[in-house]
């Protein structure tokens, strides 16, 4: 006989449990014992439910806009409504989608490109993306760790995932949708998440999808770091283009110096010009009141009171980016 062994943690600890569900004693990880194929090509409009997409919508937004980027590919995208949503709320350049159903041809509508192929198929992805995001797919798959493998290549930095935590709701005991092959818990995906490499940099549980799934853990993690130059940093955080605010020690100490930064500056922000330090065109804040590029502030002293007068003039938190975020890991 067989020996089963958990697909997240690798332990044999597995035992068999109602519903012909296996369930590893080491990681809580539920999994089902038989599978059933499912063909999701001739589904469609599988999220129809208005009131509930604005809600989960809304949750992942607030999950995600504390992450500098500005690419993104939804795997399972559906309709495309959420990536259309976190385009226009976040600012991103480029949003594509995965989706193999029907719901592919709403999608292509809301997003800038959708593929309808497996994502194994690596050779016929064109670009890589700041996020890959899953929400609400790993849990379809037979084998996470090898479908996780091959998502890593498509994404340069975060992988965002979303899953029922178990049964997905506290007042259901086991979740019998046959669509669903594992019942994560935040511990198994703890060992997914380091099973494939990825480093977790927050873990949530408690997260809406529907009245039905009102309990699932929502991850946000990173590849293994790569050494990245400062320029490319400020350019990941504040886009190819962007405004400085400040010309003091920091500016001079870290911006000025750096080869070509200055071919990325739109303008420069501050309270008086100092052409003796930079010859670089100098601009009021409110002549980048109604732009949309970021605004680096070169202060880490006096970060919080630049960042609050900005914002009292009107410009918007999100455009906000400071030195010390580009310096830190």
């Amino acid at each position: 006989m067989e020996i089963q062994k958990c697909p997240c943690c690798n332990s044999q600890s597995v035992t068999e449990t109602k519903y012909e569900l296996l369930n590893c004693s080491n990681c809580q990880h539920l999994f089902r014992k038989n599978i059933i194929a499912q063909d999701y090509k001739e589904k469609h409009n599988r999220n129809n439910r208005v009131l509930h997409t604005d809600r989960k919508n809304r949750e992942r937004y607030e999950f995600l806009k504390k992450y500098k980027f500005s690419s993104m590919i939804d795997v399972g995208c559906a309709e495309g409504f959420l990536g259309a949503y976190l385009k226009q709320k976040l600012t991103l350049k480029r949003v594509d989608g995965v989706e193999l159903s029907m719901d592919k041809i709403v999608a292509t509508k809301n997003l800038d490109h959708v593929y309808d192929h497996d994502i194994h198929d690596l050779g016929k992805f064109k670009s890589r993306y700041d996020v890959l995001s899953l929400f609400h797919v790993v849990e379809h798959i037979q084998n996470p760790i090898q479908f996780l493998s091959d998502c890593l290549a498509l994404s340069n930095k975060y992988i965002c995932i979303e899953v029922p935590n178990q049964s997905g709701n506290a007042h259901v005991e086991y979740d019998l949708n046959q669509e669903h092959i594992h019942f994560f818990s935040p511990l198994s995906m703890m060992h997914l998440m380091k099973s494939v490499g990825l480093k977790i940099l927050h873990m949530e549980t408690r997260g809406f999808e529907s009245p039905r799934y009102n309990d699932c853990i929502r991850v946000m993690a990173i590849k293994p770091a790569v050494k990245t130059d400062f320029l490319e940093r400020v350019i990941e955080r504040c886009g190819d283009k962007f405004y400085i605010y400040g010309t003091g020690g920091n500016f001079l100490a870290l911006i000025k110096p750096v080869d070509k930064i200055m071919e990325h500056v739109i303008g420069i922000l501050d309270k008086e010009e100092k052409k003796e330090y930079v010859k670089h065109n100098y601009l009021k804040v409110d002549e980048v009141l109604l732009k949309r590029e970021k605004i680096l502030i070169s202060s880490i002293d006096f970060f919080e009171e630049i960042k609050m007068d900005l914002m009292i003039y009107g410009i918007e938190n999100e455009r906000i980016i400071g030195i010390e975020d580009i310096l830190s890991a």
